[in-house]
């Protein structure tokens, strides 16, 4: 697991087990230096940067 931080990575293990066990579900990281899904999570988006940077973006499209 990439994460340094065992509390993080905590919340992320159960995120993922949901992401995988839910067929329609899909997966969101946001992070400013690591980002990861793991393979057998089937829709997953990881996006390097700044969360809020990240949302006003979005909130353009």
């Amino acid at each position: 697991m990439p994460e340094s931080n065992n509390t993080k990575g905590v919340g992320a293990m159960v995120s993922w087990r949901m992401a995988e066990e839910w067929p329609d579900a899909s997966y969101a990281c946001v992070n400013l230096r690591e980002t990861y899904a793991p393979d057998e999570i089937r829709h997953a988006v990881c996006v390097r940067g700044d969360i809020g940077e990240t949302l006003r973006q979005l909130k353009t499209l």
